[in-house]
């Protein structure tokens, strides 16, 4: 009976461990997302066709996509600070995964809007 708790609590300390180390691996695909989102929309933007879409917008856009990538950044962060002190995961760096992945559709989605009003 005591070996099936300890092992009840070794799991749950895994499993604990893998949920923050995939956090971690999920807030760097984020932040390359971001990144990677910012270049396309200024690339686009100055393409014939996006020339059309107001400066205004496209300053906006790269300014939500840039705060999804420190949200981001912020979270991977934030996993690292609890690994390196042995510590357990704070909330907050669940709420920064969320807002990272908010911010990061709210960006698509206005330069999508942007690019269909044209």
């Amino acid at each position: 009976m005591i070996e099936e708790h300890s092992l009840t609590a070794e799991s749950s300390e895994s499993r604990r461990g893998d949920y923050d180390l995939l956090l971690y691996d999920y807030s760097k695909h984020l932040l390359s997302l971001a990144l990677i989102s910012i270049g396309g929309v200024i690339t686009l933007a100055q393409s014939a066709v996006g020339r059309a879409i107001p400066a205004k917008d496209v300053g906006i856009i790269i300014l939500i996509l840039a705060a999804s990538g420190i949200a981001a950044l912020s979270c991977t962060a934030a996993v690292l600070r609890a690994r390196q002190k042995g510590d357990p995961l704070a909330q907050q760096a669940s709420y920064l995964h969320q807002v990272a992945m908010g911010l990061l559709g709210a960006g698509f989605g206005w330069f999508v809007m942007s690019w269909l009003v044209i």
